[in-house]
Formats: structure tokens, C-alpha cells, sequence
């Protein structure tokens, strides 16, 4: 039995993302996935055809253009998120932030028809402690019944030490770190059950790589799955109005792309 399994974020962003998603998940790589509901949930129609496991990705940055005017306190960076309790105004946006919590966990359970959440966050903004303790404490009301944690398993090729967006995300799991640090006495009572790799490498996983952090979890007799993000969604030049152009070009970007391939030739997890 495989002590890992391969995850996958960002379902019904796009259509596209959403296709090629269920691909992987028809070629058996994908076993869970995260489903962006904020806006439209594009390929319900593919969830309807799968049983794989399914979370609520749950997004606060990345909203259409048309959707970042109208509702511009749900559509900021990560950054500012961060920053936002030593901002004006905090407490209403931060009930506001609350209120579009809820609402994307009540349109997760209204089309996916159930009862019960597992949750995470696009670009991991659920990790903030502000928004953690925000989901914290709305967790049995919402049935909020596991969150993910993602306790980078620090691995890394030192040729890649020389790529600037490998140091971005060094950084962000770092961050990252100190946040679960800070809510550490709330997080002992989460039940995430998973060790888990894939934000150095968000959107840039190779086979190498996956194959050390595999070799990893068996030698360290961990009684944990290891959790693998992957990105293998990428858009297409007609879904362009679906996004802010940064993101656009994210999604769109020949390593969204390598990441589909790469995906792609996994299908033969014993080749690992």
C-alpha cells in the first residue's frame, strides 16, 4: 500500500483547470482534490463523475476582475491579509471576511450535498492566524471537520536554490511555519492525519524531487500518509475575463503546464 497520495487544488476555477484535473483523476493520479466555490464552481459536471475525496479551497485573493471591484475586501493579497489587523478598520473587515467564510462553505455544501467540510485555503490563507482562528471558532457551527496543515517536510534539490520564485516560496513556508507555530495550541485539536509536501514547490513538483520526499516519509516510519500538492490545472487564452491578470498569467504559464506532464506520468505510482 502506497504511504502517499497525490492532492490536487484549485477545481472549478476555470473550465479548463477543472478538465484537465478530472483527467488526472480518470487516469487514477489524483485521489483528492480542493474545489474553488467563491464565484462559480466551473466542471461541477466532472464532480458528479467522481468519488475521489473532495475539500473546500477556500479563496480570499483570487477573484475575476469584474468580482475584485464589486467585492474588493474578499479579493486582496495575501499580504495585505496578513497586515490587515494593524489596517482601519478591522473589525467590520474582519466580519466581512467571516461572513464570505460562510457563505463559501454553505455553496460548498449546497452543490456538493454534504453535511461536513474539510477545509484549505488557495495560497494557503487559511494558515494567517487571524483567518485561522476565524475558522477556528466557526468550525463546529459549520462543521468544519479537519483543516489543512500544511508542516512543510523541508526538502530541496541546492541547484534550485538559484531559481527567485523557489526563494518566494522558501519564504512563504517559512511564514507559513511561524503561523503554525502561533496557533499551535488550537491546532493540536485539528485532525489532519497527513504529512505534507508541495508549497516550495507549488506549481514546480518534479519526479526527482517527489521521489526523495517518498523515500523520506517511508524511512522516517512515519504512521502518517504523506500529502503531495500538485497544480495540473492550468487555463486557456479564452478563460482570460475569469481572472486578474496575474493570475491569468499563473495559470496560463508553461510551468502550470510542465506540472500537467509531470502529473501526467505518474500514472504508475509504483515507478516512484
Amino acid at each position: 500500500m502506497n504511504n502517499f497520495f497525490f492532492h490536487a487544488d484549485d477545481f472549478g476555477r476555470s473550465p479548463n483547470i477543472s478538465k484537465i484535473i478530472y483527467s488526472c483523476i480518470k487516469k487514477k493520479v489524483i485521489s483528492s482534490i480542493s474545489i474553488i466555490v467563491s464565484e462559480k464552481i466551473y466542471g461541477l459536471k466532472y464532480l458528479r463523475k467522481t468519488n475521489v475525496r473532495k475539500r473546500l479551497h477556500l479563496n480570499l485573493t483570487d477573484f475575476s476582475e469584474k468580482q475584485s471591484k464589486k467585492n474588493f475586501i474578499y479579493n486582496l493579497s495575501f499580504l495585505y491579509l496578513l497586515l490587515m489587523p494593524f489596517l482601519p478598520n478591522f473589525k467590520i473587515n474582519k466580519k466581512k471576511v467571516e461572513n464570505e467564510i460562510v457563505r463559501q462553505i454553505k455553496l460548498y455544501k449546497k452543490y456538493l450535498k454534504k453535511d461536513k467540510v474539510f477545509l484549505d485555503g488557495h495560497q494557503h490563507v487559511h494558515m494567517i492566524p487571524w483567518i485561522f482562528n476565524l475558522i477556528f471558532n466557526l468550525r463546529k457551527k459549520n462543521k468544519i471537520v479537519n483543516i489543512r496543515i500544511p508542516n512543510e517536510v523541508f526538502l530541496i534539490n541546492l541547484f534550485d536554490l538559484l531559481r527567485l520564485s523557489i526563494l518566494k516560496n522558501i519564504f512563504k513556508c517559512l511564514i507559513i511555519k511561524i503561523f503554525i507555530y502561533i496557533s499551535k495550541s488550537k491546532i493540536k485539536k485539528i485532525n489532519y492525519e497527513y504529512n505534507f509536501f508541495g508549497l516550495i514547490y507549488s506549481g514546480l513538483q518534479n519526479k526527482k524531487l517527489l521521489k526523495k520526499v517518498i523515500l523520506l516519509n517511508k524511512k522516517n516510519n512515519s504512521h502518517k500518509k504523506l500529502e503531495i500538492l500538485l497544480h495540473p490545472g492550468y487555463a486557456n487564452l479564452s478563460e482570460k475575463k475569469l481572472f486578474k491578470k496575474d493570475f491569468f498569467q499563473y495559470y496560463i504559464s508553461k510551468d502550470r503546464i510542465k506540472e500537467f506532464d509531470m502529473t501526467n506520468s505518474l500514472i504508475n505510482k509504483k515507478t516512484l
